[in-house]
Formats: structure tokens, sequence, C-alpha cells
């Protein structure tokens, strides 16, 4: 099943241009006619020279924020945190640069135009008719060649001229030959965002290991038998029938002389030529790419003969297009390939892709909820390795982490605040000029995020089983972590532990006259150590008890968590009091982590609580931003919602304007299919993926016992694994079929429906076990052998006979 994305005219904004990219290194193409203008990343290219300082009078006060929160002074307690505890911003991730080719001849008219993205061979291409000649341009992103590769033929020979040339916002300077160019730049030392007026809060530090991080990019240019000359203006090239063009980027953080690192990579591609690059690139996207197909119905041809754009406007007005659906799920997997690789960076707010130095929201890891947003797919399609940059990264940041845990709480283990870098810093950040104190409470004070990512690590070992992984990687992390909240946790005047001072990302509430957020035992925070400490029991069981003392601290100490709650109105509170929210339909809905990504709320086992659950997002309304729509897509499918769920679908293909960057404007999508929070942010694109697959494939941890003990008790048992087909398939995917998805149990999920009705499922195991199955109110326990598939009908029946 072809896998495109096609338009009928250049790009004219970033927001309808379309990305590539190998992990590290990205592009974002516009398919030009005159002028071809191609955005350069790099993933370590960020503003900055290390992690931010801890602050210094947090330590401090910490005492008597906590003494005013519990005696109910909450005016007192919030100005006080808001005073001490944030520290200076995290730095920005930057713009390499342009790539410019520019051609003489705009007085001929422009035929037959198309410009493409190819989802499976991860390919742009871009072709039209130019007085009385064919051009035609493609370009990719290689990870084995690890260069941008871009190749421009035309139909008549010699008839193709152009001047090529590097731009950058950065300091920088560029050096030409008539082999190619060189541009070598520095990032700044700072760079703050949100200022009043643009290019104030851009620094640069002139002493010595004060400045920010240098780069390189350069250009190799062939094209037999054209002719080559220096310009001023670039390099110009006349008389060519192919031109390819290969960059490489590189920077001070990831290499010792980025400049002849540049130079080496670039002449071993060179020597391979074009076919041997686009097969290695070829082979290298499909081993991905195609680990996962899905189908969920035809769209009818006089659809899906509309441009993209249509489509989506079609689509967002709650029209039927069961192929775009899928295009969509399909193209979160592709950016995720892109964007996040073994030995990149995680992917961050933007994914790869930014042209601003002073990009919204720094274009950093925000770990409240869109940095693991980005990574919600990657173990349910079959995407294990794409994780590792986030496992990298959480190594980084359990080193500062631990100073910040130690230095600003005085507690053991490693923490980390809710925004962070490429230089791994764990504290909270601070305020810029032209952004009030007031507003950090919302977000700052929240020593969560590290907690939260640990989750992923344990997801990785339930999908994959990979016992070194949880001994060598995820245990000393999640440990860590569980020993800094066992130290942070607070008692309660009434005795219970609690988290003091809390926020609730990132809402406030109404208290003593004033817009509060800090408070005490926020619902999230409690979830959060609930679902680490649960996980932290489970794993060292599974680790052969490796530290039973450590496990029984857990245990105590999760006894006395206060409960889950329900409020007199039905909901699930946001704070450990019913305050009213100031912003009753923030697009955070914090406090149902339980419900998801965590599984504390669950239909079936809790069904009360699940009720609440479904009367807070009801409160919550279905509108948001374009990552909010994508999380409650995926609450609405856990709660096994399948039409709510579709309905949050249509909202999310929202139509926004390319050059509509308001936050105040309705989310949805751009023309490029690009998540519109707005501004662009990635994390929704991912969030959409993992929401469609949550649809159609739940996976849990079985629980042993449904009448007695909290939720936790069950994983401390030997893991068995509940599999729900088609939990939440709503009418509009009425005939579909999927391949290639994963379960928790490192079990791989085809499944074949018609008419609603699942036709067959096909189940294999990397380890013999028996699976609970789960269709609608059926149940059945499989056997299942290594690598033999079982395979079911309709009514759950084995088809064939395991051996």
């Amino acid at each position: 099943m072809a896998r495109q994305l096609r338009y009928d005219a250049p790009a004219v904004h970033f927001n309808q241009a379309l990305p590539l990219g190998n992990g590290r290194m990205g592009t974002m193409f516009y398919g030009g006619i005159v002028a071809e203008r191609m955005h350069l990343n790099e993933d370590s290219l960020w503003s900055g020279c290390g992690p931010a300082g801890v602050p210094s009078l947090a330590r401090e006060s910490l005492p008597e924020i906590r003494r005013l929160l519990f005696a109910g002074c909450l005016r007192a307690a919030h100005e006080l945190a808001i005073r001490t505890m944030p520290g200076s911003f995290s730095e920005a991730y930057q713009p390499v640069g342009d790539l410019v080719i520019e051609t003489d001849g705009s007085e001929f008219p422009v035929t037959d135009y198309r410009r493409e993205l190819d989802l499976d061979r991860a390919v742009g291409v871009t072709c039209f008719g130019r007085g009385g000649v064919i051009h035609r341009r493609e370009v990719l992103v290689s990870r084995p060649a690890e260069v941008v590769a871009i190749r421009w033929t035309v139909d008549r020979p010699g008839a193709l001229d152009c001047r090529i040339r590097l731009e950058s916002p950065l300091r920088h300077r560029v050096t030409i030959n008539k082999k190619g160019l060189t541009l070598t730049g520095q990032a700044p030392s700072h760079v703050e965002c949100y200022r009043s007026k643009p290019g104030e809060g851009i620094h640069y530090d002139e002493r010595p290991g004060h400045g920010g991080m240098t780069f390189a990019a350069g250009v190799a240019v062939h094209a037999p038998g054209a002719t080559a000359t220096v310009h001023d203006a670039g390099l110009q090239i006349h008389g060519a029938t192919e031109l390819l063009i290969l960059i490489d980027i590189r920077t001070s953080y990831a290499a010792k002389d980025p400049e002849s690192m540049v130079s080496e990579v670039l002449s071993r591609a060179m020597a391979c030529g074009w076919a041997s690059l686009l097969a290695a690139h070829i082979a290298d996207q499909r081993a991905l790419f195609e680990r996962v197909s899905l189908s969920l119905g035809e769209t009818e041809a006089s659809v899906t003969a509309l441009t993209l754009p249509e489509r989506i406007a079609r689509r967002g007005r709650g029209e039927a297009d069961p192929d775009l659906d899928a295009l969509v799920f399909d193209y979160g997997r592709y950016l995720l390939i892109a964007c996040s690789r073994p030995g990149s960076q995680p992917a961050n707010l933007q994914g790869l892709w930014n042209i601003d130095v002073q990009p919204p929201w720094w274009s950093g890891y925000t770990i409240n909820i869109n940095t693991e947003m980005n990574y919600w797919p990657a173990e349910v399609c079959g995407l294990p390795e794409l994780h590792e940059p986030l496992f990298d990264f959480l190594e980084r940041l359990r080193v500062h982490g631990a100073v910040v845990a130690r230095e600003m709480y005085g507690c053991g283990g490693w923490c980390a605040h809710h925004q962070t870098d490429i230089w791994a810093s764990a504290t909270p950040v601070g305020f810029t000029p032209d952004m009030p104190n007031e507003s950090a409470s919302r977000y700052a004070i929240w020593p969560m995020g590290g907690a939260w990512i640990c989750r992923h690590l344990w997801e990785h070992y339930l999908y994959t089983g990979d016992a070194a992984f949880l001994r060598e990687r995820a245990w000393p992390a999640m440990r860590g972590a569980a020993d800094f909240l066992l130290d942070f946790l607070a008692e309660r005047p009434d005795g219970y532990l609690t988290t003091a001072p809390s926020t609730s990302p990132e809402n406030s509430f109404r208290a003593e006259g004033f817009q509060a957020a800090i408070a005490t035992g926020s619902t999230m925070d409690l979830s959060i150590i609930r679902d680490l400490f649960g996980n932290c029991i489970a794993a060292e069981r599974a680790l052969g008890g490796c530290d039973p003392a450590f496990a029984g601290r857990l245990r105590s100490a999760l006894v006395r968590l206060p409960p889950l709650a329900v409020t007199a109105s039905g909901r699930i509170p946001e704070w450990d009091l019913d305050y009213p929210e100031w912003e009753s339909a923030h697009r955070h809905v914090s406090h149902l982590f339980g419900l998801h990504p965590a599984s504390e709320i669950d239909p079936r086992r809790t069904p009360e609580l699940a009720n609440a659950a479904r009367r807070t997002l009801d409160a919550r309304t279905d509108n948001g931003t374009g990552w909010s729509l994508a999380w409650k897509i995926n609450f609405w499918g856990r709660l096994h919602h399948a039409e709510r769920a579709y309905s949050l679908i249509g909202k999310f293909f929202n139509p926004v304007a390319p050059d509509q960057v308001d936050l105040d404007h309705p989310g949805g999508v751009y023309p490029n299919l690009l998540c519109a929070h707005p501004p662009f942010q990635i994390d929704g694109n991912f969030g959409f993926t993992a929401g469609v697959a949550e649809m159609l494939l739940q996976s849990h941890v079985q629980t042993d016992d449904l009448e007695s003990g909290p939720p936790w008790e069950s994983q401390i048992s030997n893991l068995r694994f509940d599999i729900h087909l088609l939990p939440a398939l709503p009418v509009a995917w009425v005939n579909g079929d999927v391949t290639g998805l994963r379960a928790r149990g490192g079990v791989t999920v085809d499944m074949h429906w018609r008419d609603g009705c699942l036709k067959e499922a096909r189940l294999t195991s990397a380890s013999p076990q028996n699976l609970t199955i789960r269709l609608g109110d059926r149940r059945a326990v499989i056997p299942v052998a290594s690598g033999k598939p079982a395979v079911l009908d309709g009514n759950l029946e084995l088809l064939n006979i395991i051996t």
C-alpha cells in the first residue's frame, strides 16, 4: 500500500514543507521551482555550554514552604516557593541554516507540478516541467551514509544551470570551492525565548569556556560534464544533466573536529554514488517502517484524488476518510524513525526540525507529558530500538538529577523537573524578562519528570522481556528515582504521605482570592509515585529478589499514600482537595495519569474510577491543543469508548493555516500533517499514532485477584499478560487489517476484521506462555509457543494446534 503525502504546489511556509531525517540530521524541503530552500538541522546543536545551576535558596526554604502548606497558608507558601525554588531557564535547540538552490527561467510557465513524500522509502520528490524541460529532484537523509543527498536531473542534456549557497542565522562564515561549500559557525552561549522584541536575548560570550558550541556544515557537489565556478553568491553550476549534492553537519558536542569529520563523511559518501546511496537508504527505512501495516478500510477514489489539504479539511468536518486516518498513523511512525535512532539525541518538542534561534518552548524536552508522548508509539509499533535515545539521555539526566536531589531537597536518588535540554539540566526552570514569575508556579516546581520517564524503562522491559536491560539500565534509574521520592515524601497531619510542594502541570486553581498552583499531593504526583513504586517492586522480583529491603520500604510507603479519590461531583480531583480549577478546559489532563499512560484506572478492574475518569474528561471537554487532543484519543481508547475516541480523531484533523502560530487558536494539523499546538509541536503526531494503536490493541499485566489488594500487588507474582483485541473499534473502521502491532509480553499481533467483527487474529510470542485474550465480553486463555503463531477466529477459538 502506497503511503505518500502529495501536493500540487510548492510550499511557501515551514508548516507546508516536508520533513526528512536520519535521527541525527534532518531537513525540510519546499519543492521550489525557481529556488529550492531546504532547512538543515543537526540534533546536537544547542545554545549553552552546560547544565543550569541549582537554586541556592531552595533547600533552606523547603521546610517553611511545607509548614505553610500544611497550615493552609497557600498564598504565603506560593510566594516563598516562586521566590526561592526556580532557577535559570533551559537552553534552546538551534537551526543550522538553509541550503538554497536557485535557477533562472522564471518567465517560463510550469506544468505538471508534483511534490510528494514517500513514507515507505523516506524519499521526497519534486517534479515539474518548465521551458520544455522536465525536472526531477529527489532528496533523502541517509542513515547508512550519514548524509543529506539530493539528486536533480533534467530530460534535456545540459539544460540545468543553478547557484548553490548556504545561509545560517547563527554566527558563521562560508568558504567555497569548485567541489562544494563549507559553513562553519558558533551557537549562542545562551538564548532567552519569548522576548517581546524578536532578536533580544540572544547572547554570545567570548570568554574561554563560556562560548556556545561550534559546528560545521559541508556541501559536496558532483555534476558530470558541467562546469563549476565560484562567485560571492555561491557555487555556480552550468550545463548539467544530473546534479548530486551531499550534505553533512557536525558539532563540537559530538565531534572533536567537526569540519574534518564532515569532509571525511562527504568523501566517503560521494564515492558510493547515488544508486548505492539510494538502495542502502531504502533498505534501512523499510527494515523499520514495514514492521507494521495498517488498513482501516477503503476511501472513495474521488476523495483520494483530492489534494491533501482538501482531505484534511474534509476530515476535519467529520467526513470519513479511513485511508487518511491510517496515513497519519503511519506518518507518526515515519517521523519517529526520522528523528530518533540509536546514538542520536531523543526527539525534542519539534522532533528534529526547527528554523528559529528562539524556538517555541525552546524546542526542548518538556518531560511533564510532551517528551514522553513522543515515545508512546515506540514499543506498540515494533520500534523498540528507537526508544534508545531517550534511555541514553536518561543516563545523563540522572547525573545532574542526583546533584539537584541532594542540593535542592536534601534527598538521595535523583530527580528532574519539567523542562530540560541537551545538557540534561534537572533543575526547576526560572523566568525570562518578559514572563511573570507567577507563571513558573504552574510548571517549574515539579520534580516528577524523572519518575515519569522511568515508566518508559519498565515498558521497554514488559514489551521485550530483556532481562539484561532491566538489570543494567532500567533498575538503577528506577531505583534512584524511587529513592528520591521515598526521601521527598512528607507526612501530612493525618499521617498519610504526600508531596509538598506539589503542582498539577500546568493548571492552577482558585484559592484565597488568587490564581494558585502550589499545594500538596496533586493527583498526578501520587499516581506517578504509585506507578513507579509498583513497577520497582515488580522489577525487583523479576531480578530474583535483588533488593528485598528496598522493596519492603516501597510497600510500606505505598500503603501510606492517600488512595485515588472521587469528588462529590463524581470526578477525579486534580489536587488533594477539590479546589475549583482556574481553567476547567485546560489542555493538560494531568490527574488522569492513572488512566493513561499508567493502568491504575481500568474499566474492568476499577469501574467506579473509570466512570469518574469519564466524567472528568467530559468536564475537560473535547477541545484542546493538537497534542492534548491526541492524549484524549488515548484516554477514551483506554476506556473502550470507540466513538468518543473516533470523534477526537476528527477534531485532530482541524485544519490550521500554515502561518497560524497563535496559542489561543484551536489545535489540529498543518497542511504538512504536522501537529499544530499551535505552533508546531510533534508530540501530537506521536500521540495520534499511539491512540490509534490503543483503539486496536491493548495489553496489561494480568491481575490475579480482582477483588483484593491494590493494583500494584498483581505485579509481585510472575508477570502474565491480558491482551485485548479491538477494544475500541469505531463504526467508521468497519473493515480493516493490521500486522505487526506489539503487545506487552513480547507478543506480535496481526488482525483481520470485517463488518466490525474479528475474523482472525494471529499472535506470535517471543517466549512460551499462557495469554489471556479478550474480545468484547469474551475471554480465552491461549497457550503460545516461542515463535509459533497461535491463530484465533472471531470466537477466540484456536484454528491451529500449538506444539
